[in-house]
């Protein structure tokens, strides 16, 4: 072993025996030092209360019901397009007019359907006259009276008469047999040509048939150039059998063709408005059930029921659609436009109701804490119905006019002593 190494050993060994010197020396000197017990700490410096705000629970009558917003819609929202073709006389009516049913709201200049009206006349006219029809025949014509077909007719019996003779005379021998055999020739012939007739004479009812229903269209279309109001079919109450002009498509003097648009026409002095509910109120919302609704400005307000419940749950939005009527004699719903809309679905009833300043909420999780004897005690709360300064307890059952905290719930646990900040400094 070099001396170096010697050298290095030693040195170790000396750091180690003064290390141990040295916590001997620390361990003697803290066991002769008095020691105080931790709870004499705690009972000298006491956890101070915590000051808070409080307020009670109370109980307040409750109507449950679903808040929702929902689009309005018209009653019956409907275009009444241009059945005729041609140039636009006069327009009747305008945006925001009212319109009763059947009253003309367009007209058409009929000049050309006129024309097409008497064309088609002349043309029916001629086709009956042809054949010898005293007007339109009906179904029960008797064809074999038209006049081709009946001297058609007296021809063969002028034949089949003349055969009959011959055949007495062919049996004196009297005519020659070609004579006879030209005779039974001619006899067929006339027959066929009567067949023939007969079947002219039905394809002569089909073509007056034809030219009445051609004078029909263009009657229909002179009819057209009118353009009326429908009649609502619905069953609705008689005082909303009206309709508002919501838009004029078309203007004097313009040219129209069957289908172009001409007026946009809203049914009845009552709105639907469509709400889109959640799932978890299917169960709830009823046919027949109340409901208020109010403009996003809050100034204005209705009143309406329930009419119909979609039987179906949108897979992609998980909600469900309801429609509510409501009345809207001044027209300030306007179609188109949202509206807040609560439903009622339920009786009144005694809700037990803390003031939302008492909840503490995170992570999904709601907790309020009941003060009792100066001591906060933690209650993680079920949820109903919401105001805008309470909100509903469904569980637990706390007991009216129970004392909480509205104030430094992060501060507190279950078991912390607090001080209402409220009360005077005297009070007990």
């Amino acid at each position: 072993m070099t001396t170096k190494s010697i050298t290095r050993s030693l040195v170790a060994v000396g750091l180690l025996a003064a290390g141990a010197l040295a916590g001997w020396f620390l361990r003697a000197r803290a066991d002769s030092e008095p020691k105080i017990a931790l709870e004499s700490i705690a009972s000298q410096n006491p956890t101070p209360a915590i000051s808070i705000s409080t307020s009670t629970v109370s109980v307040r009558k409750l109507k449950r019901h679903i808040d929702a917003v929902g689009s309005v819609h018209a009653y019956e929202d409907l275009v009444i397009a241009a059945k005729s073709d041609g140039r636009v006389l006069r327009v009747l009516h305008d945006m925001a007019d009212l319109v009763q049913p059947n009253a003309m709201l367009l007209e058409i200049d009929p000049t050309d359907m006129r024309l097409a009206v008497s064309q088609a006349q002349r043309a029916l006219k001629t086709e009956c006259e042809k054949w010898g029809f005293n007007g339109i025949p009906d179904d029960n014509v008797d064809l074999d009276k038209i006049p081709s077909v009946r001297s058609s007719f007296m021809r063969l019996e002028l034949a089949q008469s003349k055969l009959l003779r011959f055949d007495e005379l062919i049996k004196s021998k009297s005519v020659s047999i070609d004579e006879f055999e030209q005779i039974k020739f001619d006899a067929r012939i006339l027959a066929s040509e009567w067949e023939n007739q007969k079947y002219l004479a039905r394809a002569a009812l089909a073509t007056v048939r034809l030219r009445e229903s051609e004078l029909e269209i263009a009657q229909q279309r002179l009819t057209d150039t009118q353009v009326f109001a429908p009649l609502p079919t619905a069953e609705i109450p008689i005082e909303d059998r009206i309709y508002r002009v919501a838009q004029r498509m078309v203007t004097e003097g313009s040219h129209v063709r069957p289908g172009d648009p001409l007026f946009r026409l809203v049914l009845g002095r009552s709105v639907k408005v469509r709400l889109n509910l959640q799932e978890i109120h299917s169960s709830s919302a009823a046919v027949g059930q109340d409901v208020t609704l109010e403009s996003f400005q809050g100034n204005l307000s209705w009143t309406g029921k329930v009419t119909r419940v979609s039987p179906v749950i949108d897979p992609a939005t998980r909600t469900f659609v309801v429609e509510v009527e409501v009345r809207n004699e001044n027209g300030q719903l306007k179609p188109g436009g949202f509206a807040k809309a609560r439903i009622v679905i339920g009786q009144e009833v005694d809700a037990i109701t803390i003031p939302l300043a008492a909840l503490d909420s995170f992570a999904g999780v709601h907790k309020i804490f009941v003060i009792e004897n100066q001591t906060a005690t933690e209650h993680q709360v079920k949820l109903g119905y919401q105001q805008d300064d309470w909100i509903e307890v469904l569980e637990p059952q706390l007991q009216p006019g129970s004392m909480i905290a509205t104030s430094s719930q992060r501060m507190l646990s279950t078991g912390v002593s607090v001080v209402d900040r409220d009360l005077p400094k005297d009070a007990p």
